[in-house]
């Protein structure tokens, strides 16, 4: 691989966005004539209709280092989410520190298509774009005290599911370029 693919991640996750959010377009012959048709990359009319794959510990070679993220949604093939887990003792801070940090460093052409970065000890899980510093990572389903239970039949229905990151996916106005 050239070098240009492992040095441009911002400026690749935002070029690769456009092509996710508004398709490519595709020439091909069609009875001896070139034709031309838009081919879309993620299907926003409905989650169904695209493939997803959870891939777990997968090993991935880069300049110099083989590196492992803990897991990796595939949307279509493409890495669109970054999931970093660590032990309820690593604060999640070290998940940004080392883990993404690294990540970034050594395989950089994995977050070309990245949407969101999820970080996580089990005690507190914190999203946020791999192009953002720390104080931009957001906690998820945070608890006001230890006694209160969130409601996460209702988090399942109305707000965390594939149909909702396809919807947000597709109406992002901005890259995720700091």
């Amino acid at each position: 691989m050239s070098h240009s693919v492992f040095r441009r991640p911002y400026a690749d996750n935002c070029q690769n966005y456009q092509k996710l959010r508004n398709g490519i377009t595709v020439e091909y012959d069609q009875n001896g004539r070139k034709t031309y048709n838009l081919l879309r990359l993620i299907a926003y009319d409905g989650a169904q209709k695209n493939s997803f794959i959870v891939a777990s510990q997968m090993w991935i070679k880069g300049e110099t280092h083989w590196r492992r993220p803990d897991l990796i949604i595939f949307i279509n093939g493409f890495p669109m989410v970054f999931i970093e887990l660590k032990n309820s003792n690593i604060s999640v801070k070290s998940a940004y520190d080392i883990n993404l940090k690294n990540y970034l460093k050594n395989i950089p052409y994995l977050f070309n298509y990245n949407q969101i970065c999820v970080l996580s000890n089990g005690m507190e899980t914190n999203l946020g774009s791999f192009a953002a510093s720390y104080e931009f990572f957001f906690e998820w389903l945070k608890v006001d005290s230890k006694k209160e239970n969130p409601d996460r039949k209702s988090i399942r229905e109305n707000c965390i599911s594939l149909e909702y990151f396809i919807a947000v996916s597709a109406n992002r106005k901005i890259c995720w370029i700091i």
